[in-house]
């Protein structure tokens, strides 16, 4: 962390040695979970009930999502001990600092869950299109729309794209503004956007879930999503089967994987993931979703019912267990019982 502030933020930079916002900085933009940088809470008072608003259904499920991940000691012995076991347990988090210096910023991306972010220190420039009108953008620009990062888009890219290709007009649209400290702005799933740090920022990012069906999907997404093809979230509770057995997952869960991606996929997981330590974080990834969603109060039970966890739990705790003899370790007593509503608060 510290190389990192020396080499983005000029910490401990002799003044000839300086660097300078843009080019030097453009790379150094980071987006971490909120709870592995939270010990001091006082940046939340810029933003004291969140920037989810009405629609933090996902923030409910966070003290689980953080209470699961704080006993890493517990299950450290079960993956290798090369992992950051608490910061993987963290990585589906819906709440983030993300934090850049002055001329720090992604490439044009999109995100497939809405957000708000709300900026703390700073000021940042946005840019966002949308999807359709993007495409049309590419289409006629795809020799020149290279993958860059949000300096190089504002000083060249965008200019040229205005100019000789249309970008701004009818079938091209654009939004573009400035954010100040205090100030949110939301994103919709989907949206085109990149956006430039002009000062030093930090910001509060929060996902949104707009329905609770959206929460149910979301937290199913990182336990079983073959049709999905992401690897390993839409593959993981093959993890709870020997031999990463696809079939079984999807009979279960009564959502089968084609045979022929099936059998690609498996053989993708089992070279990036051989052997038990390594499949054993992906059962952790389950459980961990699980615990947050199952523990979070406020959250109607129906749409707990709704997910997978209810039926994958003890699949994967055994699952584990077994794994865990296997390598003369074992799991700890708390993670045999099924998380409940309420359950953190009372162990606090």
């Amino acid at each position: 962390m510290e190389k990192y502030f020396m080499n983005c933020f000029n910490l401990k930079a002799k003044p000839d040695f300086r660097k300078n916002g843009g080019a030097d900085t453009e790379h150094c933009e980071q987006t971490v979970a909120a709870a592995l940088l939270a010990s001091n809470t006082t940046v939340f008072k810029v933003f004291e009930k969140g920037v989810a608003g009405e629609l933090a259904w996902l923030q409910q499920m966070e003290p689980g999502r953080e209470w699961f991940a704080a006993k890493a000691a517990d299950l450290q012995s079960l993956v290798s001990d090369k992992v950051d076991l608490k910061a993987n347990l963290q990585k589906s988090s819906s709440n983030f600092f993300t934090f850049g210096p002055a001329g720090s910023g992604e490439q044009l991306r999109q995100e497939s869950i809405p957000f708000s972010d709300g900026l703390v220190h700073g000021k940042r420039r946005w840019f966002l299109m949308a999807p359709k009108d993007f495409e049309t953008l590419r289409e006629k620009a795809k020799d020149v729309l290279e993958p860059a990062s949000a300096f190089m888009f504002f000083e060249q890219q965008k200019e040229e794209l205005e100019e000789d290709f249309g970008l701004g007009g009818k079938k091209m649209k654009f939004w573009e503004c400035n954010q100040l400290p205090g100030e949110i702005i939301y994103i919709p799933s989907g949206t085109i956007y990149t956006s430039l740090n002009l000062q030093d920022g930090f910001s509060y990012k929060q996902n949104i879930a707009t329905s609770l069906k959206a929460v149910a999907e979301r937290v199913n997404n990182n336990i079983w999503a073959p049709e999905s093809g992401v690897v390993p979230n839409g593959y993981q509770f093959g993890a709870c089967f020997d031999y990463l057995d696809f079939a079984s997952a999807g009979q279960k869960l009564d959502k089968q994987v084609n045979p022929l991606q099936g059998q690609i996929i498996q053989q993708i997981m089992s070279q990036y993931y051989p052997g038990e330590r390594a499949q054993n974080m992906l059962i952790l990834n389950i459980l961990a979703e699980c615990n947050s969603v199952m523990t979070a109060e406020g959250l109607d039970q129906e749409l707990v019912s709704s997910t997978y966890c209810p039926r994958v739990w003890d699949i994967c705790v055994s699952k584990l267990e077994r794994n865990a003899n296997s390598l003369g370790a074992s799991i700890p007593p708390w993670l045999k019982s099924t998380p409940k509503p309420g359950q953190i608060k009372t162990e606090l």
